[in-house]
């Protein structure tokens, strides 16, 4: 695909990302109400408002263009574009006040992720690129620094390593070998691997919508990814960052999964 093309999906995601934070400032002033969904998981009229924002501008610029969010239908499953959307990732953060919680905006093309976008609002941090036209911070150009020898790990919380089976001796394996950890609940985890607050990430048993920038930008950084599990419900296991973590992470993996 042209770089040209990819560049101007690229300006609409961060058109979206924008639009995402117009309207969660708008849902959000004077309150919000909070409801729980049947898998447990937290939901707000703010991610449900922004999924409808954002669908409703991708209907008018796209409309052959399919659709699959966290919160509502899938839309045009059969599309050979798919925006995925994850209108607030880290939803229980954003109800009590912590600022990692995101937007995550990806289109896939064919089943291959071109564009990813991950914004922070709160903490005014957007992540913004595209297959072979390259990543931007808050619009600025960003490159990773080589060689950095960094060994801090990102990883999903505990409760992930449950959903499948009790995989707790391989979170456990996994904080032995890389005993400086991280854990956000919501896609900043993500972030700091791809921004250099973190050498990989290790994202264990998450929807697609989760990981659905991750690919595409971590490579346009020159980071490596990896997919090691999906299970038959649609549950994503990735390691992705420095090539020599994921390596080790990918190791660990096979060693101490659920068989």
């Amino acid at each position: 695909m042209e770089k040209e093309v990819i560049s101007r999906f690229v300006q609409f995601a961060d058109t979206l990302a924008e639009e995402a934070r117009r309207v969660l400032e708008r849902v959000t002033d004077g309150g919000f109400e909070v409801a729980e969904k049947s898998d447990a998981s937290v939901v707000t009229d703010a991610d449900l408002e922004i999924e409808k924002a954002l669908r409703a501008r991708i209907a008018e610029a796209f409309p052959e263009h399919g659709v699959l969010g966290e919160e509502l239908p899938t839309l045009n499953p059969d599309a050979e574009y798919q925006w995925i959307l994850d209108p607030i990732d880290g939803t229980e953060e954003f109800c009590v006040g912590v600022p990692t919680f995101g937007s995550i905006i990806s289109l896939w093309y064919r089943g291959t992720p071109i564009v990813g976008v991950i914004d922070h609002p709160a903490l005014n941090v957007r992540v913004v690129g595209g297959r072979g036209v390259g990543v931007s911070v808050n619009g600025v150009p960003f490159q990773r620094e080589t060689g950095e020898s960094r060994s801090r790990l990102t990883i999903s919380k505990p409760v992930n390593f449950q959903r499948v089976g009790d995989e707790s001796l391989l979170f456990t394996k996994i904080i032995e070998r890389f005993p400086n950890i991280r854990i956000f609940d919501s896609c900043y985890a993500t972030t700091c691997a791809l921004l250099g607050g973190a050498g990989a990430m290790f994202d264990c048993n998450v929807k697609i919508w989760d990981i659905g920038a991750s690919k595409v930008l971590v490579e346009e950084l020159g980071g490596v990814y990896r997919e090691l599990r999906c299970t038959h419900d649609g549950r994503y296991t990735v390691a992705f960052g420095r090539e020599s973590m994921v390596q080790e992470l990918e190791e660990l993996f096979n060693r101490y999964k659920c068989q």
